[in-house]
């Protein structure tokens, strides 16, 4: 961001393309980030040292068994990356977020340290804070923890403008009773130091989260690793769980699905949420690995899920993420399987879904998630092939290039608002925006230098309005600058904190 801002921009015009039919055409260009490695797991995207622009992320990762978590910097439209930046080398590296989470407008990361499922298993929980050039000092947020630690979410769950942890600790066979596992959130003071609550008593594997009652207070789904033994002794069935927030961070359980069948793997695995059929309420999409199918769970509104399947020949089936690849205004997502498959599935904006293979080159494909590496704002992905000693990472760039589908142009806009904007310390902002269109959004508070003070919001929203509020506490009296970036949108609001 430049040093001097002169202007305030109310409501910003961005012109983008948009195909009015089925939308553009999609081919991936798959580029070798590293390769030889050692099991790689975890996957996310950012700005770790801020110098990477909007739509030319770097790239934060887990290489598992040999113990590290990892960044490569982007040197250039996703084509060529830099050899491993070490974020931290101890334990056994399986998990990895990233966001801004102690105020100073740089990215953290959170990565989980878990030493296996044996008896003697331990895992934890530990903190990077980045010191805003890709160095980064590590704490223990949590552990050691009978059971692993496997699967982070950050978000905002209580919705005060503090980015929190979710985090799932699982275990499995007869450890199911002696071990912890359950669904935990960890609530951000502001400065990364973060306070421990249970939300639920299952044994969970994946995660996400999604704010039904659109108050702002999120609500968390999971999959389920292992349910324990039935009277007869054999492995119970698998759920897929939701825990409903109250408004106050009180969670009650809801049982979507128990029909996950427990095999050689586990029960159920990803998890996403997104209002697939437009309809104003978030469905979920989850996959079942040892039944090898995914699921489309349609939201009826007040807890009721209706299971819809998308396929059936899913086998192996591990990670998803979302994303609008074609660009048609239908979100998309992409499936990883560990038995030589990585696929997207097309959606129509109704709840159907046409499969695209993307890869059946590589065996273990893990975990994908989706981002912008090629400097374009169609959605890549990034995606690990976590085969021991031979492990390699892959960026799937997907270039704006149009189809035969004829194209047109459209304008859209999007909206920021501070209430008030003028305000004395210790009293509380309420920050309004919207979205136009599917994007990676940010929202950020700058002094008069131009220096980033403190991140509200940084990562995938889609198309709507959203609300965020924060208190002026911590916040020195003086003039600041309220940054909103949606898309290709950015929209700029003053903010003055007086005595």
């Amino acid at each position: 961001m430049k040093k001097h801002i002169n202007t305030i921009i109310f409501t910003c015009f961005c012109f983008v393309t948009l195909n009015i039919s089925y939308g553009r055409t999609v081919s991936f260009s798959r580029v070798t980030v590293d390769s030889a490695q050692n099991g790689p797991h975890g996957m996310w995207a950012g700005n770790v040292d801020g110098t990477s622009p909007q739509y030319e992320q770097d790239i934060l990762a887990t290489i598992g068994s040999a113990g590290k978590a990892v960044w490569y910097g982007n040197n250039g439209l996703g084509i060529s990356w830099s050899t491993q930046n070490s974020i931290w080398s101890g334990g056994l590296n399986y998990e990895i977020a990233a966001a801004e989470l102690d105020g100073n407008g740089t990215l953290d990361a959170v990565s989980c340290n878990i030493t296996g499922l044996s008896a003697s298993g331990k895992s934890s929980l530990v903190l990077h804070k980045n010191n805003g050039s890709g160095s980064f000092a590590t704490t223990t947020i949590d552990g050691p923890l009978e059971g692993a630690h496997r699967q982070l979410r950050l978000r905002d769950i209580n919705g005060d403008g503090k980015i929190d942890l979710i985090a799932t600790v699982c275990s499995q066979y007869s450890l199911f009773v002696q071990a912890d596992p359950g669904l935990y959130w960890y609530k951000n003071s502001g400065t990364a130091t973060f306070t421990k609550y249970q939300v639920g008593q299952c044994n969970p594997w994946k995660v996400d989260c999604f704010d039904d009652r659109g108050d702002g207070h999120l609500d968390i789904v999971v999959s389920e690793f292992y349910h324990g033994y039935t009277a007869s002794g054999t492995s119970a069935a698998c759920r897929l769980v939701l825990y409903k927030n109250d408004g106050a961070e009180n969670f009650s359980e809801v049982i979507i699905d128990n029909s996950f069948p427990y095999g050689d793997n586990i029960g159920g695995s990803g998890v996403r949420c997104y209002d697939f059929d437009k309809d104003g309420k978030t469905d979920i999409v989850c996959g079942d690995i040892s039944g090898a199918k995914l699921y489309w769970y349609k939201n009826g509104g007040g807890g009721s899920f209706t299971r819809n399947t998308i396929a059936t020949n899913c086998t192996g089936i591990d990670g998803i993420d979302i994303g609008d690849f074609n660009t048609d205004g239908n979100m998309d997502m992409v499936v990883a399987g560990r038995s030589y498959w990585l696929r997207w599935y097309e959606g129509d904006g109704i709840g159907n879904f046409t499969s695209h293979a993307i890869d059946a080159t590589y065996q273990l494909f893990d975990l994908p998630y989706v981002s912008y590496f090629d400097g374009d704002t169609c959605p890549d992905i990034v995606v690990t092939e976590a085969t021991s000693s031979t492990g390699r990472i892959f960026a799937y760039l997907n270039p704006c290039v149009g189809g035969s589908v004829e194209e047109n142009t459209k304008t859209k806009t999007s909206t920021l608002a501070i209430k008030p904007n003028i305000v004395n310390q210790n009293s509380n902002i309420k920050i309004q925006f919207s979205v136009p269109d599917i994007a990676p959004v940010s929202l950020s508070i700058y002094d008069v230098t131009g220096k980033a003070i403190k991140t509200l919001i940084n990562e995938y929203r889609t198309t709507g309005c959203y609300e965020t509020n924060i208190n002026a506490k911590n916040i020195p009296n003086g003039i600041y600058f309220v940054k909103l970036r949606a898309g290709n949108c950015q929209n700029i609001q003053k903010l003055i904190i007086v005595k």
